[in-house]
């Protein structure tokens, strides 16, 4: 196999994986507009309403965060719940 070949093979794989991933996460963001949840969250809310409940070990592993990342996220999915949860909702 010549060199240029090599290089185009990935491609092959990894465009569709992309446009795969961007289609999923258009989808959740579009989802989760409904209820004004944060953007890239939504990945996140969707795999522990599927899976969970679920060890913060597992969430890294499952979305490849660093631990750092991690703490952030669940943060603003916290403050997100704390104002979801002081809205009333109407009868």
């Amino acid at each position: 196999m010549s060199r240029e070949s090599k290089s185009v093979q990935p491609l092959k794989i990894v465009s569709p994986v992309h446009k795969a991933l961007r289609q999923i996460s258009e989808h959740l963001i579009h989802m989760m507009d409904a209820i004004d949840a944060p953007g890239w969250e939504s990945h996140l809310l969707a795999y522990v309403g599927a899976y969970g409940p679920c060890r913060v070990s597992e969430l890294r592993r499952v979305f490849g965060y660093h631990p750092s990342t991690m703490t952030s996220v669940l943060d603003r999915l916290e403050g997100f719940r704390r104002v979801m949860d002081a809205v009333e909702v109407e009868p």
